[in-house]
């Protein structure tokens, strides 16, 4: 599981106001907007898993977990796993400041008999359930993108947008290629850009998850934006032959929020002429 970034909070406990718990309960955390509940466990944390990444910004440093909510009225739940136990916890929906848990302590781990062996690493069963949960999660916020009034032109390599996912600060995007040419068509990691309309003939946020028609894109009459690095760019072949398909996924960074954006994507070239497609994602 990926790590998060820091979480650019200041960070104050008070000690005399700290809580406890034990790995045997499931322990609810109340929190509270912009800012940090702090779990220390005083043993080093080898693993932790949240459900939902979006709503609850959570780090692991040597011996504590920082916790921070991003959304009002969401709840999840957050395993954590030491050097010798795991525990479960319960985030609840960010309330008020005043009853919010500022520390929470773990207990001491119980002392293992001296014949006794054990792992802190979760198990092959938790890892596939985690990994289920992070896919059910994924699919249950994937978007499909229209293409209204598109006709395919033949004889041209055909790329399709078909579905996009938005994460935390990333935007994923699931594309198909079609090579309707004679010739093999090699794919290459694609270059995205923002272009910057000088027009708005039709609003971007009626347009979102659209993929548009060349026509459309030059009646926004934009000028040379920003370009977008690509985190991730995956596909099941590089190289079509003529009439062979393929699907691939792609990532670049998302600013806050996910506003509606302009994208032009370039695969390359086909025939000698760019083969981009454009959207608003």
């Amino acid at each position: 599981m990926k790590m998060l970034i820091t979480i650019p909070v200041a960070l104050a406990v008070a000690v005399a106001g700290a809580q406890t718990t034990n790995q045997n309960q499931v322990r609810h955390v109340e929190t509270s907007l912009n800012h940090l509940t702090v779990l220390e466990f005083g043993e080093a944390v080898s693993t932790i898993a949240v459900a939902d990444t979006d709503s609850f910004r959570v780090e692991r440093h040597d011996d504590k977990v920082f916790i921070e909510p991003l959304r009002e009225r969401v709840a999840t739940n957050l395993f954590i796993w030491t050097e010798s136990r795991q525990l479960t916890y319960e985030l609840d929906p960010a309330g008020q400041l005043a009853s919010m848990d500022v520390l929470i302590r773990a207990e001491p781990a119980p002392k293992a008999h001296p014949v006794a062996t054990g792992s802190a690493e979760p198990s092959a069963a938790e890892i596939r359930k985690m990994a289920s949960l992070v896919l059910a999660q994924a699919m249950m916020g994937v978007e499909d993108v229209s293409r209204d009034g598109y006709k395919p032109i033949p004889d041209h390599v055909q790329v399709d947008l078909e579905q996009v996912y938005r994460a935390k600060d990333q935007l994923y995007i699931r594309y198909s290629i079609i090579n309707q040419t004679k010739e093999p068509f090699r794919l290459t990691t694609p270059d995205v850009s923002a272009p910057l309309p000088t027009q708005l003939p039709i609003s971007l946020l009626s347009l979102r998850n659209h993929q548009i028609s060349t026509q459309t894109f030059d009646s926004f009459k934009v000028k040379p934006g920003s370009n977008f690095p690509v985190g991730q760019a995956e596909s099941l072949d590089r190289d079509l032959a003529p009439g062979q398909k393929t699907t691939g996924v792609l990532s670049i960074g998302s600013p806050p929020g996910n506003p509606p954006q302009l994208l032009q994507l370039n695969f390359g070239s086909d025939q000698g002429k760019p083969l981009s497609v454009e959207a608003v994602l």
